[in-house]
């Protein structure tokens, strides 16, 4: 990562791009299930509602903005991404693949990160957290 202050987007995505994860999230519907999954994993209540009804498919990413209270889910989200720190997020990652964390298998990373106990149950389980 550069150590400028303002490292560049583009340069991230392409070190994204040619990591082992980059082949996996290039599948739109295995990116989709993950992204979903993660979502459904939340410990934001409104976070997690989304992505357990976007998971089990009882509604279509298009359907979140007809309800009022999740179009203001989003547009929250919008503005949390854009005061995401990307050089405090390649800091992170880094940390993560040097330590080991990151294995190469997105499916068995996102789990580990979300519950890093094993045998957590996820939410295709039945896992009602609400």
């Amino acid at each position: 990562m550069p150590d400028d202050d303002a490292a560049d987007p583009r340069e991230l995505l392409a070190a994204f791009d040619a990591s082992p994860y980059g082949v996996v999230l290039g599948d739109d519907l295995r990116r989709r299930r993950l992204v979903f999954e993660a979502l459904a994993q939340s410990e934001d209540a409104m976070t997690r509602e989304v992505g357990e009804q976007l998971f089990t498919g009882a509604i279509e990413p298009r359907e979140v903005l007809r309800s009022s209270a999740y179009r203001e889910f989003v547009r929250d989200a919008l503005v949390r991404g854009e005061k995401m720190d990307i050089k405090e997020l390649g800091v992170r990652l880094d940390a993560l693949t040097r330590s080991g964390a990151l294995t190469g298998d997105l499916e068995r990373d996102s789990r580990a990160q979300a519950d890093p106990k094993p045998g957590g149950r996820r939410p295709a389980d039945g896992d009602d957290r609400r």
